[in-house]
């Protein structure tokens, strides 16, 4: 199946879904990357208070948004597929009109006398 296929909003969730996955993954790499601010031994002889880590903080906001944007689209992909199912659901009943019916006798001849 190409995402060609896909409805354009739920094309869109995983465009969303996708783009959350990479902005956490770039969280997590430069809250690593930052380490130096925050674990080095330079950092270890200053006040903790003189030099703010800018980057480890933009880099958890970076992860918690990108979390953020995965639970929000993968919440309105489950809908997408829920209302999906329901639908494809309610196709499957088939009503066959004798069950139930006043007609005491059902004909299961073939029209215009092609039985044989």
């Amino acid at each position: 199946m190409s995402i060609r296929d896909v409805p354009p909003a739920v094309r869109i969730q995983l465009y969303l879904f996708w783009a959350g996955m990479v902005i956490a993954g770039i969280g997590v790499v430069g809250f690593m990357l930052s380490f130096w601010e925050v674990g080095s031994s330079a950092a270890a002889v200053i006040d903790v208070h003189d030099e703010t880590p800018v980057l480890a903080y933009a880099s958890i906001a970076a992860w918690i948004a990108g979390l953020g944007t995965m639970w929000w689209s993968r919440r309105r992909l489950e809908a997408a597929v829920a209302e999906k199912y329901a639908g494809d659901q309610a196709g499957l009943y088939v009503d066959l009109g004798a069950i139930g019916s006043d007609e005491s006798e059902v004909s299961t001849a073939a029209p215009d006398g092609r039985d044989s």
